[in-house]
């Protein structure tokens, strides 16, 4: 898979998957969902509906869902109908919410189950610490919460997959997978967000590569502002 410049868009410690697939991530639609403090002014605001119709029409395998609010409910009957409508067009389907909390979590990997997602993004959502300790602190607080879904992700064979999402290091995200010390909890890479930590994305894919279950592809331009 390359660019349209020909340069490869994968690593080459992803490369040889058996298998990359292409998705629309609903946050590059966020404006238009109407969740994030913003209502659109003309149209009514996009639903998991219209995402998989336009991940249909762009020619893309599928959607990932980055809000449990894109859901109408978590009802069984409203969620294996969302898979077939998925389904019927040839799309795959990914859950996605925020934040560790074990019963939070729970919910959405049996939702994941019945939607067909193989796996739920989530990430830390804690402000980050200003020190060492603290930091520590949280990635141990972080690791118990985790580590308290892990029956219900066995059970149904649905991973977790933790974003680099400004607010852990690539050596913070990999420490943290180690005190879970799962299979089940990997990382879903954003190529763009190590730059708000100063991190260099290709070296920090370096570390975290062997990890990684799934990814967004996001086109970042650094440029001066007053506040920095």
């Amino acid at each position: 898979m390359t660019w349209p410049g020909g340069e490869d868009i994968l690593h080459p410690r992803l490369a040889g998957s058996a298998e990359v697939r292409l998705g629309l991530d609903s946050y590059s639609y966020h404006y238009a969902a109407g969740l994030w403090e913003y209502s659109p002014r003309e149209n009514q605001p996009m639903t998991a509906l219209h995402f998989l119709r336009k991940a249909a029409e762009l020619g893309l395998d599928g959607v990932q869902l980055c809000d449990p609010r894109h859901l109408d409910s978590l009802e069984y009957g409203y969620i294996t109908g969302l898979k077939e409508r998925a389904d019927a067009l040839g799309l795959y389907l990914e859950l996605g919410t925020g934040g560790t909390n074990p019963d939070h979590l729970q919910t959405m990997v049996r939702a994941a189950h019945v939607l067909g997602s193989p796996l739920v993004r989530t990430f830390v959502g804690k402000p980050r610490p200003r020190t060492a300790e603290a930091m520590a602190e949280l990635l141990k607080a972080t690791a118990a919460e985790m580590a308290q879904a892990l029956p219900v992700c066995e059970r149904y064979g649905v991973g977790l997959a933790i974003e680099n999402h400004q607010d852990l290091t690539a050596r913070e995200l990999a420490e943290l997978l180690e005190m879970i010390g799962s299979e089940w909890v990997g990382v879903c890479f954003d190529t763009g967000n190590p730059l708000a930590l100063l991190e260099d994305p290709v070296e920090a894919l370096e570390l975290l590569a062997p990890r990684v279950k799934t990814a967004h592809l996001k086109d970042y331009q650094v440029v001066a502002t007053s506040e920095g």
